[in-house]
């Protein structure tokens, strides 16, 4: 069975065999990246323990490793990690990390992970595929099996990097139109970051990767880059002396923002990058497309937002959703990023009192409105 590649083979030709985290980290070895080295335990390994799953939304019972599985696992890790005491294991899912749908965070990484205990980290990260969030990311109907191949995951086994530093850079800003670097860093592992544990420094560079600002924060805790410490806790109270200090100096920032504006070359399309220092050395530990980013705005009409839509349906409609509510409703407005939204001039003349524009905004918003009301009789419906 095809059951292990090192990551060094792998090209973006293999996501169906080694899924698309996997898949990207190999091209970045290949072109050069700073990854940290280690191998893949292909989807083929997950559909000889599980068969074919093709309900990605009915959770299996958890398998047991297979000695022959096993045994290939521990000549992978003494062919590619050698004399590591520790490891990385990571999920790589065919259908996370996609233009479509990122999984980001739905499915599990374990740290610092002995070889006694490496075959219980496979199996949880096979499991993480029906985690909660996982389940509710599919439920939510935000992501699916597009490609109609039955769910699978594949599992990365690579050194482990007792990262100093660590964050996350965006070639192109994913919160707004515009094309700004966004760097956020901490100290110690991104896990801090990631899990919402610490409010990162934050650095905005421009599309040519140089710094504009940096705002550093006051990060009150690390993870901890060791399997153990002193009372064996991971999240760890920082030094006064680091709480308030910048994670990065202008040269470091400027070198992470380029290294993101070449993987967007090489990928062809903003990303989501992850790295790491250990001491003065940079890793590269993910990159995946952004799959958030906001469109510029591509009207010159004046819009409000369709307020009892907005409030009954927190998250953005999906597309199919769009689409219903726009042969549902009237034409009053456009459907823009899963809102709807009002076109102000047209609710303004179907309204019976002469308004500003600021008095109708009010209006559709179902709020009070400042000011006398005056009749337009010429809008007042017959």
């Amino acid at each position: 069975m095809n059951w292990i590649k090192p990551l060094s083979e792998l090209t973006l030709n293999d996501i169906e065999l080694v899924g698309s985290k996997a898949a990207h980290l190999g091209a970045m070895l290949r072109a050069g990246f700073n990854v940290p080295r280690g191998f893949v335990i292909t989807v083929d390994a997950f559909t000889e323990h599980f068969g074919l799953v093709t309900d990605p939304l009915v959770k299996p019972v958890t398998p047991r490793l297979s000695a022959e599985l096993m045994a290939a696992v521990v000549s992978a890790l003494t062919e590619h990690l050698g004399q590591e005491a520790e490891v990385a294991v990571r999920s790589s899912s065919t259908e996370e990390d996609l233009s479509f749908a990122s999984f980001a965070g739905q499915h599990s990484t374990y740290y610092f992970v002995p070889p006694t205990q490496i075959d219980q980290a496979i199996v949880d990260c096979w499991m993480s595929l029906w985690s909660n969030a996982a389940l509710a990311y599919r439920r939510s109907g935000a992501a699916s099996v597009e490609s109609g191949l039955a769910l699978r995951m594949a599992v990365i086994v690579q050194q482990m990097v007792p990262a100093t530093r660590a964050g996350v850079v965006f070639s192109k800003d994913p919160a707004s139109p515009s094309t700004d670097i966004v760097l956020e860093s901490c100290w110690g592992l991104g896990a801090a970051l990631v899990d919402g544990h610490v409010n990162p420094d934050l650095a905005r560079l421009s599309e040519e990767g140089q710094l504009l600002n940096y705002r550093v924060r006051d990060k009150h805790a690390q993870v901890y880059a060791s399997s153990r410490n002193a009372n064996g806790q991971r999240l760890q109270t920082l030094p006064e002396n680091l709480r308030k200090s910048p994670v990065l100096n202008e040269t470091e920032a400027e070198h992470i923002a380029n290294l993101a504006l070449q993987l967007e070359t090489l990928f062809e399309g903003p990303q989501d990058v992850e790295w790491a220092y250990h001491d003065d050395e940079l890793f590269l530990l993910q990159s995946r497309p952004i799959t958030t980013r906001q469109q510029p705005y591509p009207y010159d009409d004046k819009l409000v937002i369709f307020k009892p839509l907005a409030e009954n349906f927190s998250e953005p409609l999906t597309p199919l959703s769009e689409d219903l509510f726009a042969h549902a409703l009237p034409k009053l407005g456009v459907m823009f990023g899963g809102r709807l939204y009002i076109d102000l001039e047209l609710a303004k003349g179907l309204l019976p009192f002469r308004l500003s524009d600021a008095q109708a905004a009010q209006l559709l918003l179902l709020r009070p409105v400042a000011g006398d009301l005056h009749w337009n009789l010429g809008n007042t419906l017959r």
